[in-house]
């Protein structure tokens, strides 16, 4: 039986690979990739040393090649960094005598090709373009490629080892008589054993018992350990922390899946790579900016939140394999958080009966344990919370990101727990069983808070569509709670998911306001746009801005005449300070609140609204969480630069329903460069909810009111 050092090293690892391999020649899928990659940078080297071939008829051939091999497709975001490998090649400057040179004796049977040979210098050298890993396994190579330098030219070489991943990284490898005779005897050896047992698969023994401790690159696991029955593919989840793993075979196909399933593309992605060619020119990878794993497949890694999308790939790869999956999920988290039992809490939540919906959503986090509950605006999440809170009686730790949350919740779970309730927020700590923070304080003062982090049972992130800020990252990060609930009514349906996903868990309920609408726990508003033509402009966004919208004369005098006109609680939203100014100082009783005015007189100022002591509140600060069931009408005025995640936030909240009063959302269809593209995807979002009727009033920025 004729052998190489490939197959050798392949009988090393495995008897039984070699057998499905080389006698049995079983031809099963392999993922080829790393192989068809190595072959055309080998091939370019080949020509550049050999042939002399310059570097722009080399650039051309590599582009040939990683078409005909359909590389763009298997690695996609690998073409510049193998390109560089061909670079660092040439730019080991070799004067090889042979290239390729072939070695073959019939005693004993061998055959081998050496990368190149310099036979001024006694020199045998191989390329590698895969990542460095065992030393021990390339001095191997080596001493065999030694071995058959020695016997065809009578010199013992040095022999080096040329890795084109890394710059300027190379083996060297000078050995001795009796290490290159011992070689021969091996040859002859596992020869030997081969053809006595050429019939005998069972001589032809598995590496291992258990398909994981195989080698990676092995295509036969399936079957080398098929029986009558389907193959058992065995994986396990360990959870440590906020970070998993996942051990099981490294199968390509599962792993390009999970990678496929945990990667996302950054906005711009393709802007973002031209800055960078531009500031740096052509840098290694460059297909790979803008691009995220979320997945680490070295070390089979991935966050927390994951766990149930990796549980179903694995479900579907084992069906579409035919495989009887065994998983076994193993937790190493401190058990005795997750079975803490406090018993200071009601028997149910005081002043409210839960709707159908909202015990629905409890069930179904109670069940998961993590997980986002997408509920619209108004629907009660607080509500749903605090029964969640409730039933789990441990230490509970609650954050959000503006202080008008914070306070707000802090006085609803009080009201709804019938007890204290904790604060983290700048200066003030009072930390107790459920504590209500803010994400910036637990930030900043982060090694502070890690062993309160540490204890919790449960948290609970408010507003989580804010989730994939690394400020939000790098806190969950520190939090291994069992109990991990994520509350938004305006979920972003683009690459910020799957962020929030990874430390929240998916999707476990949605209720949109449309359901709630038609089930009368909301109003059903009416939406005007007033349309508003302006001349067309060459100016950017913000001159746009201050002149189409801040200072514009009529849209404001539009503003104050709908106040004036209405005899109900009016709020007002604008995205610059000047704006809330100008309004404050045009509309009579109005009150202008904003993140420049201190704590206190923010308070106040909410207080004030909520017992109905002001009459237009207008503000940069009311969207998100916002409770003032009392408003009877909104007027949207940021007119752009804003996300339909805004409007939602900012129109639930005249969406708490009053039988006595008609809800009204008031807009503007401002035309213009910029505006009219805004005011579009506005319009759109309204038309979301149920049984909206949009009313589109023209009036000419001449006419007067």
């Amino acid at each position: 039986m004729r052998l190489s050092y490939s197959s050798i090293d392949m009988f090393k690892q495995c008897k039984r690979w070699y057998y499905l391999n080389y006698i049995e020649k079983l031809r099963v899928y392999q993922d080829t990739k790393y192989m068809d990659r190595g072959k055309v940078v080998h091939e370019l080297l080949e020509d550049h040393y050999k042939h002399h071939i310059n570097i722009v008829s080399l650039k051309a051939k590599f582009e040939k090649e990683w078409l005909n091999k359909k590389l763009y497709q298997k690695m996609p975001y690998d073409k510049e960094r193998t390109w560089i490998m061909v670079q660092r090649g040439i730019d080991y400057n070799l004067n090889p005598t042979h290239c390729e040179f072939k070695f073959y004796y019939e005693r004993p049977h061998y055959l081998g090709y050496a990368d190149i040979v310099d036979t001024n210098l006694n020199l045998i050298g191989d390329y590698k373009t895969s990542t460095y890993q065992n030393k021990q396994q390339y001095m191997d190579q080596m001493k065999y490629y030694s071995w058959a330098y020695f016997k065809h030219f009578g010199v013992i070489p040095l022999a080096k080892v040329y890795f084109l991943k890394y710059e300027n990284k190379e083996n060297r490898f000078q050995f001795t008589l009796k290490d290159v005779e011992s070689v021969e005897e091996d040859i002859i050896t596992i020869n030997k054993f081969i053809e006595t047992n050429l019939d005998d698969i069972n001589t032809f023994e598995r590496c291992s018992t258990d398909p994981r401790d195989c080698p990676y690159f092995c295509p036969y696991k399936d079957q080398c350990f098929k029986t009558d029955d389907k193959f058992k593919f065995c994986a396990r989840i360990v959870i440590q922390g906020t970070k998993c793993r996942l051990d099981c075979i490294k199968d390509p196909l599962l792993l390009k899946g999970i990678d496929k399933s945990l990667t996302y593309e950054l906005p711009g992605r393709i802007q973002i790579q031209k800055a960078i060619l531009k500031k740096h020119g052509n840098i290694p990878n460059i297909e790979e900016m803008g691009i995220v794993h979320l997945f680490n497949r070295r070390n089979m890694m991935f966050d927390i939140g994951f766990v149930d999308r990796i549980k179903t790939l694995l479900h579907k790869f084992c069906q579409y394999k035919k495989y009887d999956l065994v998983l076994n999920v193993e937790d190493k988290r401190n058990k005795d958080i997750l079975n803490q039992k406090l018993n200071i809490m009601p028997d149910k939540l005081c002043n409210i009966e839960l709707r159908d919906y909202q015990d629905l959503s409890v069930e179904k986090f109670m069940n998961r344990k993590i997980g986002v509950l997408n509920i619209s605006v108004g629907g009660g999440k607080t509500e749903i919370a605090a029964e969640v809170i409730r039933r789990l009686d441990g230490i509970t730790l609650w954050l959000t990101h503006k202080k008008e949350l914070l306070h707000q919740t802090k006085d609803r779970l009080k009201d709804r727990l019938g007890m204290d309730i904790g604060i983290i927020q700048g200066k003030n700590e009072t930390i107790l069983p459920v504590t209500v923070a803010t994400i910036q304080t637990i930030h900043r003062n982060l090694n502070k808070y890690v062993g309160l982090l540490s204890k919790v049972k449960l948290i609970v992130v408010d507003e989580c569509h804010h989730g994939s800020a690394k400020t939000w990252k790098k806190v969950l990060q520190c939090c291994p709670a069992f109990y991990r609930l994520g509350l938004s009514g305006s979920i972003p349906n683009d690459y910020r998911m799957i962020e929030i996903e990874s430390h929240l868990g998916p999707i476990i309920h949605k209720i949109t306001e449309k359901t709630l609408i038609g089930e009368s726990h909301l109003a059903n508003p009416k939406v005007i746009m007033y349309q508003i033509n302006n001349r067309l402009v060459m100016g950017t966004w913000p001159e746009v801005e201050d002149e189409f919208i801040v200072n514009n004369k009529f849209r404001n005098e539009l503003i104050k005449k709908i106040c004036d006109d209405s005899d109900g609680f009016v709020v007002i939203a604008v995205k610059r300070i000047l704006h809330g100014k100008n309004l404050n100082k045009m509309i009579d009783r109005s009150v202008f609140i904003n993140g420049q005015l201190d704590d206190k007189t923010r308070e106040q100022i909410m207080s004030d609204a909520r017992k109905n002591k002001i009459k237009v509140l207008i503000g940069t600060v009311i969207n998100e969480g916002i409770d003032l069931p009392n408003i009877d009408t909104v007027i949207y005025s940021p007119g752009g630069g804003v996300t339909p995640i805004d409007v939602i936030q900012f129109a639930g909240r005249v969406l708490r329903k009053n039988e006595n009063r008609e809800k009204l959302i008031i807009d503007f269809y401002d035309k213009g460069k910029y505006l009219t593209h805004h005011s579009s995807c506005r319009k759109q979002v309204y038309e979301q909810y149920s049984d909206v009727e949009i009313i589109n009033k023209d009036i000419d920025e001449q006419t007067k009111l």
